[in-house]
């Protein structure tokens, strides 16, 4: 860094501390950035002059002076080859660690201001999947505490400094073999290239950058893994009938349409969904574990009870096997005589056995 870059960075600090108000304990490199543009003093295509900025804003020491020679060559070459990025986005993670080694105090370790503003993207996205959470899956919601808490736990689920299994990394016991996790719950794994720093966050913080919880996503991400451990929700396949009337496809015992409202009994086809997301029992919730066998000519699931004839379609199939536990609603299903679900028909004379339950 030449001496005219150096005197201006230390101007542009003084400058930040005077003239950009406190946010708390701290200044937002946004603010300042965004505080510049609007004074004139930087031109909003001068991406190095706004890197330079957000350094003052972000710097690991209290005096207003430049940053090393080594930190400043690290910040132009990423802003210069990465020009859809946001600069500011891309100074805070070279702050928390990414694309070099932060090890030891000052400018060679994560500088606080940094990891502060990774942690309020963080609160900012646990906040908004609260909402989600609330309308969805209540069982789920965040409270003051969770608000709280998690940003700080997640964001160092990203720097990769804390054991909680969520990053591609060794078992503590040896080689496991795989790897334990997801490398986009890593901040040393982000790619400018790929997208932006926001939507990164978001994916390994919900699991996706879209809008909406999906369960398959959901489950891959920190906070799912988080809120598994202490019982508040599952990811799980869910048996749903289907109408032989309308077609509806519903759970519990009563077709879903208005205009049907016919009742499932033992011929009706069920089948599965995948990555619905549950309120476990002990929770509150209303989904019981069952067992079915899988009909290999319709793919209707039925109960496992000795036989192999579908009661749906009444094929015999030796080949049927157990299918996985389902959870489903509990439900009473009305059957003739109130006996409950009536046994199928026999298999034909000759059938092999059918595999046990």
């Amino acid at each position: 860094m030449n001496g005219d870059t150096a005197e201006w960075a230390t101007s542009a600090a003084v400058w930040a501390d005077k003239v950009v108000p406190l946010r708390g304990l701290r200044r937002a490199a946004r603010d300042v950035v965004a505080a510049a543009e609007r004074a004139g003093y930087v031109d909003e295509h001068d991406r190095l002059g706004k890197a330079m900025l957000a350094l003052s804003v972000l710097r690991p020491v209290r005096r207003p002076v430049a940053p090393p020679d080594g930190i400043w060559a690290l910040v132009r070459d990423v802003v210069e080859r990465h020009e859809a990025e946001n600069v500011v986005d891309l100074v805070v993670a070279i702050g928390c660690g990414w694309h070099r080694d932060a090890d030891g105090e000052g400018w060679a370790g994560r500088w606080p201001a940094a990891v502060a503003e990774m942690v309020a993207m963080v609160r900012s996205v646990v906040v908004a999947t609260g909402r989600q959470l609330e309308t969805t899956l209540p069982s789920a919601r965040l409270d003051a505490d969770d608000r709280l808490e998690l940003p700080g736990l997640f964001v160092l689920a990203l720097l990769g400094q804390c054991d909680c299994g969520h990053h591609v990394r060794t078992c503590g016991r040896g080689r496991c073999g795989r790897g334990c996790c997801y490398p986009d719950h890593d901040l040393a794994h982000w790619d400018p290239e790929e997208c932006h720093l926001r939507p990164f966050v978001e994916q390994a913080v919900r699991g996706s950058a879209r809008g909406g919880l999906r369960g398959g996503e959901f489950a891959e991400s920190m906070l799912y893994r988080l809120l598994e451990r202490e019982g508040r929700v599952l990811r799980r396949k869910v048996e749903f009938q289907r109408c032989s009337a309308c077609g509806t496809v519903f759970e519990g015992p009563l077709c879903a349409n208005p205009d049907c409202r016919r009742h499932a009994d033992d011929a009706t086809v069920r089948i599965k969904r995948v990555n619905w997301l549950l309120t476990p029992v002990c929770a509150g919730g209303d989904h019981t574990e069952v067992v079915r066998r899988v009909c290999g000519g319709c793919s209707n699931l039925f109960r496992a009870r000795g036989e192999s004839v579908c009661p749906a379609c009444g094929a015999y199939d030796p080949g049927t096997i157990p299918a996985d536990a389902l959870p489903r609603r509990p439900r009473v299903v009305p059957a003739p005589g109130g006996q409950g679900f009536s046994p199928g028909p026999a298999p034909p004379a000759g059938a092999p056995p059918a595999p046990a339950a």
